[in-house]
């Protein structure tokens, strides 16, 4: 006869399978990053782009801090105040705010804000826990009430990355008024998603452990995160979603199978695009995934579609310059070298004396803002650490190709 139980190293593999699981869904590693990687809190982007940034801090329903930025065009003082469309972005699972860099050059230069928060118990924000996406959408609800209220948007496009892009969906269900919403690789039920990853091979959980694990999981969550992972199937509802969605997903992903969003795309009734891409879960996404993601939220705002805009920002003055050498260019010349960094004579008619443009341009040449990476975390952004080990997730600090302007008046001159 052989042992009526299980070896002590099987119920091992089975603990490890668990506790994996319990990471990936509610207590991920949690990114860790300064307000200094966002970037200045005035830059200059390309096409004469002059930004700043606000970082502020809203309290959810449950009084927990979640911390946010808002990345807005700076117009010149005498400009009429427009209402322009926002793009909130949304983190997945083990990321946080500073995952919105791609899409903040892109929808700043598309005429959008972009507002970026960390969800409660990601990043800077208070909060033990995560939900993919239960709890999540009550933080979006938080945002857009801001926003609503600030009187500065015209439209709210919800922009999410798996993690984000559910609690994206979960809010655009409930609230109408949303105008888009991107959706980067969601799952359709979260049940599913953890079957899947058992089925696969990515946990081992042998066979006839499977239903236990689940159960206790189920169990488990509900004690500590307050929320029923089997309740967490935005496809069941997808009938409730008016919003204009663009659908995207690696055709390698693997961590979220492209089947959850083709089920996804298909059960959704309103206007929508799919976009699929070669590449996984985490892999950067194509320039064009982000040209006809903004171009679909523009129209679905009533706006013309854009030209495709440029990867990165332009180059800035070229160095080494010195005091010696700036001093001696004409004012025509200073003005070209400024015009050529992407300041335009708008932005400069308030500056009248040769001296001030020879400390501007000396002041932007050693404020000159070079990409920068940072180690994010040693888990992906929103895969399972525990799953997928020793990969190393490296983030943009948010400053690419940016220049700090802080303490520069960029307004036009009063006569």
């Amino acid at each position: 006869m052989g042992p009526t139980t299980p070896p002590p190293g099987l119920w091992a593999t089975v603990k490890f399978a668990y506790d994996s699981l319990v990471r990936t869904v509610i207590r991920p590693l949690r990114s860790t990053y300064t307000l200094e990687d966002l970037g200045p809190q005035t830059c200059l982007l390309a096409h004469n782009l002059v930004v700043t940034r606000q970082d502020l801090t809203l309290r959810n329903d449950k009084g927990l801090a979640i911390e946010c930025s808002w990345w807005k065009r700076k117009a010149p003082a005498d400009e009429p105040f427009v209402k322009a469309p926002c793009i909130v972005v949304l983190h997945g699972n083990s990321s946080c705010r500073l995952g919105c860099m791609e899409i903040l050059f892109h929808g700043l230069a598309a005429g959008f804000t972009v507002f970026a928060l960390d969800f409660g118990g990601s990043g800077m924000s208070e909060g033990k826990y995560v939900s993919l996406g239960y709890h999540e959408k009550r933080d979006i609800d938080v945002v857009v009430a801001h926003l609503r209220a600030s009187d500065q948007v015209s439209n709210i496009i919800l922009w999410g990355r798996s993690m984000g892009a559910v609690a994206s969906l979960l809010c655009a269900q409930e609230d109408h008024n949303i105008s888009a919403i991107v959706l980067d690789s969601p799952f359709s039920s979260l049940k599913q998603l953890a079957l899947d990853l058992v089925d696969e091979g990515k946990l081992s959980v042998p066979k006839f452990a499977v239903a236990l694990v689940m159960r206790i999981l189920r169990r488990d969550i509900k004690r500590r995160a307050k929320f029923d992972m089997f309740k967490l199937n935005p496809l069941a509802t997808m009938d409730k979603c008016l919003a204009p969605a663009f659908f995207a997903i690696g055709e390698q992903d693997e961590l979220v199978a492209p089947k959850h969003v083709d089920m996804l795309h298909a059960a959704h009734k309103g206007p929508k695009q799919l976009f699929k891409f070669v590449g996984g879960h985490n892999s950067a996404r194509p320039a064009s995934f982000y040209h006809d993601a903004i171009n679909f939220c523009r129209v679905m705002c009533g706006l013309l579609p854009v030209e495709d805009v440029a990867s990165s920002p332009l180059e800035l003055l070229e160095p080494p310059l010195s005091v010696e050498e700036v001093s001696a260019m004409s004012v025509k010349e200073l003005k070209k070298m400024l015009n050529d960094g992407g300041i335009s004579n708008t932005l400069l008619t308030n500056v009248v004396e040769k001296a001030e443009l020879v400390d501007l341009v000396l002041k932007l040449h050693a404020r000159r803002v070079r990409p920068r990476m940072r180690r994010h975390s040693d888990a992906d952004d929103d895969g399972d650490a525990a799953a997928f080990p020793g990969h190393e997730r490296r983030y943009s600090t948010g400053s690419d190709g940016g220049v700090n302007v802080d303490g520069i008046e960029l307004r036009p001159r009063r006569e």
